[in-house]
């Protein structure tokens, strides 16, 4: 699930929640499975565009989820998760940079605790980032 937002004419904030839903149930995305419903995955990336044309990009400080029941998550540190969660943000991140472009070359992947969060049931899930308030409703497009 993807937000674009333009902030100003010269600045953008883009952010993707990697949800359990958007990958299939097969046997071989087992691990993925897991890890997508574990945690709360969010690839934000935040650029600045001078007059030149240039792209400034901004290291995202600050991010936390709130949960439907008012709960704030702050962000796991890498130093915290799992090996296997580690080894899966870095290839969510590099298939994202090659995806993407200079946008996913310059994201950053932020993981939360997911826990109580369905993103095929009924509710929201927000991101906080920059002064902003980003919604996300559930059950998101292609719940089964």
């Amino acid at each position: 699930m993807q937000i674009h937002h333009r902030k100003s004419a010269n600045e953008s904030v883009m952010m993707i929640w990697l949800a359990p839903s958007i990958i299939g149930d097969a046997p071989e995305n087992e691990i993925g499975m897991e890890v997508l419903s574990r945690y709360i995955i969010i690839l934000l990336t935040h650029v600045e565009t001078t007059a030149l044309g240039e792209h400034r990009y901004k290291t995202p400080d600050g991010v936390m989820i709130e949960t439907e029941n008012g709960e704030f998550r702050q962000r796991i540190p890498d130093a915290d998760l799992p090996p296997v969660v580690s080894m899966t943000k870095t290839l969510i991140g590099g298939v994202f940079a090659v995806g993407v472009g200079p946008f996913g070359q310059n994201a950053d992947t932020l993981l939360f605790d997911g826990k109580g969060i369905d993103d095929c049931g009924r509710g929201a899930l927000w991101v906080h980032y920059d002064g902003e308030r980003y919604e996300y409703l559930t059950p998101i497009p292609g719940c089964r």
